[in-house]
């Protein structure tokens, strides 16, 4: 079965809507080291942890770029700050949000330059 998708709806349309969208994020995983200093404010301590274990300077930035990413855009979504969005990880360092409701699914991606949240 297949279904068409007929139009894009920002974050802001469908933050009390239903189990129906999908919403894709794409992120440019390089960028200056001002932005970059900015995407890792919005990291937890814990996370600041883990992208600080990363041996390659790339990979670092991949993933503070790609979680901080990942943080504005629930945020938008939950109405709240950044910083408060509650994720804490699964197995694997799969990133989930740590509350009850709304119980909404996603998934970080990426590969060389390029990051998708969905």
């Amino acid at each position: 079965m297949s279904e068409r998708l007929d139009a894009w709806r920002p974050a802001e349309d469908w933050r009390n809507g239903g189990r129906d969208v999908i919403d894709v994020v794409w992120c440019a995983l390089r960028c200056s080291d001002d932005q970059l200093a900015a995407k890792h404010s919005l990291l937890t301590s814990v996370e600041r942890a883990r992208a600080a274990r990363f041996r390659r300077d790339a990979d670092r930035a991949a993933y503070i770029i790609a979680r901080a990413t990942l943080r504005e855009r629930l945020a938008v979504c939950l109405g709240i700050t950044a910083m408060e969005v509650p994720l804490t990880e699964a197995a694997q360092g799969k990133p989930v949000l740590a509350m009850r409701e709304p119980r909404w699914e996603f998934n970080v991606s990426h590969s060389g330059e390029a990051g998708l949240i969905a």
